[in-house]
């Protein structure tokens, strides 16, 4: 199975699961196939164009996922000002906003709108939400009338 990642995760995944990256698998393990990916740098799969983008998890950076003009990201808190020249053309967003206290590693619902407004989406979807934003009717009137709650099941068109 191929594995998409920056060169770090890759060579973290070939420390901790050396018997999947293995010449001489023992019988039953997973094959896996390590391609590094650069922040930036287009990538083609399955004839799908792919432009992975850096984006901050705390401390640790991570990669975002352009498709077109649909973008997503999770697990962030800080988008630089090279990564949101990258987003530019987005007409759909998936990002992810915690809750609304203020998280070292994540985007609180502030942050989160306040970086939507940035890259100007058309429409824009808000993922890994966390039971501690309470319920989804007492905040949702709050949000931008292009920015709406994700939900499991949800199925969205992204070539409109």
């Amino acid at each position: 199975m191929p594995i998409y990642a920056s060169s770090s995760v890759n060579t973290a995944l070939k420390a901790r699961f050396e018997y999947a990256f293995s010449e001489d698998p023992y019988p039953g393990a997973p094959r896996l196939l390590a391609h590094d990916i650069v922040s930036g740098v287009h990538l083609e799969i399955a004839g799908i164009d792919i432009l992975p983008i850096e984006v901050m998890h705390g401390s640790l950076p991570i990669l975002a996922f352009k498709f077109g003009s649909f973008t997503y990201v999770t697990d962030a808190n800080f988008i630089s000002t090279e990564s949101l020249k990258l987003m530019e053309g987005t007409k759909t967003l998936i990002i992810n906003s915690l809750h609304k206290k203020k998280h070292y590693s994540h985007y609180n619902l502030e942050e989160a709108l306040k970086t939507i407004a940035l890259i100007d989406p058309e429409r824009c979807y808000l993922t890994h939400i966390s039971h501690m934003m309470g319920l989804t009717a007492d905040w949702e009137s709050q949000l931008p009338p292009n920015v709406y709650p994700a939900y499991d099941g949800l199925s969205i068109n992204v070539n409109k």
